[in-house]
């Protein structure tokens, strides 16, 4: 993961990011689309990945995949996050596994030139838009900032009770730490824009939870220092098991 991480890390640009993780995703065997928004030069171009032929869209997983301008690598905000992602699905591609999971790669989370809506808006329009499924979007989990730390930071930032509730089930199902805590809005601010709920979560070290605000780990977003030297290799391996696990058990649910 952290070969692909630094891989990611190395570009800088909305399009050449774009390509390395289509690049990354084929590498995998793992199927992707593009989802355009119309013919808007500029607007946002969301990477879907689903795991059958007639994808009901009940999981979601997302995370942005451009950077801040500021930074250079992007590593904890948001290349990370994306990273652990890319893994899931070619874990899951690896297995055979044909279940209602869609993972989605949101561009222009980050400022951007012109005002365009966030790609998270531009994909929840697009499923309100072509489905009829009403369990469509059951459970829609935003990854920001995961790349670094220990528990798990459930975001107080637009709450929504039920999918938080949902997904404190599935931590409590696995022993997994977790806190509730203010963040920064992300992609859920454009999810829920275009009607569509879901929960923030982000990724602290536990003794920085409780120091005050921001946490130190936060000091260096959106700045150069923002590079994948500070990344926890041992938070990459955590995430990979526990994004593993919250899909297990959602799966269980009955149908």
């Amino acid at each position: 993961m952290m070969e692909m991480l630094q891989q990611l890390c190395r570009e800088p640009f909305r399009g050449s990011r774009e390509r390395a993780i289509c690049h990354m995703l084929d590498a995998n065997k793992v199927r992707s689309e593009l989802q355009v928004e119309g013919d808007c030069e500029g607007g946002p171009r969301n990477i879907m990945v689903t795991f059958n032929d007639r994808p009901r869209h009940r999981w979601i997983f997302g995370a942005n995949y451009d950077i801040h301008p500021v930074t250079i690598q992007g590593a904890n905000d948001n290349s990370a996050a994306v990273i652990q992602l890319l893994q899931l699905a070619a874990d899951l591609t690896a297995a055979g596994y044909a279940g209602e999971l869609t993972i989605c790669f949101w561009d222009l989370e980050e400022p951007s030139n012109g005002g365009v809506a966030q790609g998270s808006y531009s994909f929840a329009r697009f499923l309100a838009e072509s489905q009829q499924d009403d369990r469509c979007a059951e459970f829609v989990l935003v990854l920001d900032v995961c790349g670094v730390g220990d528990t798990i930071v459930i975001s107080r930032s637009l709450f929504d009770a039920d999918q938080a509730g949902r997904f404190e089930q599935v931590l409590r199902a696995n022993n997994h730490p977790y806190q509730q805590f203010r963040t920064p809005p992300s992609d859920n601010v454009g999810l829920l824009r275009a009607g569509m709920s879901s929960v923030l979560a982000s990724v602290l070290p536990e003794d920085e939870i409780d120091e005050g605000w921001p946490p130190q780990t936060w000091t260096r977003l959106h700045t150069p220092e923002d590079d994948i030297k500070h990344i926890w290799p041992q938070t990459m391996h955590m995430m990979r098991g526990y994004l593993r696990s919250w899909l297990r058990t959602l799966d269980r649910v009955e149908q």
